[in-house]
C-alpha cells in the first residue's frame, strides 16, 4: 500500500506562481520516514528558539521573520537533508 501527501502553495496575493507537489511513501516506510522528519524539525526548532510554528518553505528559504536568525547555509543544508530524506 502507498500513501500520497499532496500540498499546494501560492495564491492570488502571493504572486503569479502556483505549485502543487505530491510525495508517495510506501506504507512500510511511512512511520520511520515521519519519525525521521519529525526529528529533523525538532532539532532545528531546538537550535533556534522562537522559530517554532508552521514551517513555511518560502519564509524559511528567504530568511523571513524569525528565520533571519538562522544562517543561510544552515537553512540550505536543512532543506537539502529533507529532500534527501524524501528521495
Amino acid at each position: 500500500m502507498k500513501f500520497i501527501y499532496v500540498d499546494e502553495s501560492g495564491a492570488r496575493d502571493q504572486g503569479d506562481v502556483f505549485t502543487m507537489c505530491g510525495l508517495m511513501v510506501d506504507a512500510y516506510k511511512l512511520r520511520k520516514k515521519t519519525a525521521d522528519l519529525d526529528a529533523k524539525l525538532e532539532a532545528i526548532f531546538a537550535q533556534h528558539p522562537g522559530t517554532r510554528g508552521d514551517l513555511k518553505t518560502k519564509r524559511f528559504i528567504n530568511g523571513a521573520g524569525a528565520w533571519s536568525q538562522v544562517p543561510a547555509p544552515e537553512r540550505k543544508d536543512f532543506l537539502r537533508s529533507v529532500c534527501q530524506l524524501a528521495v
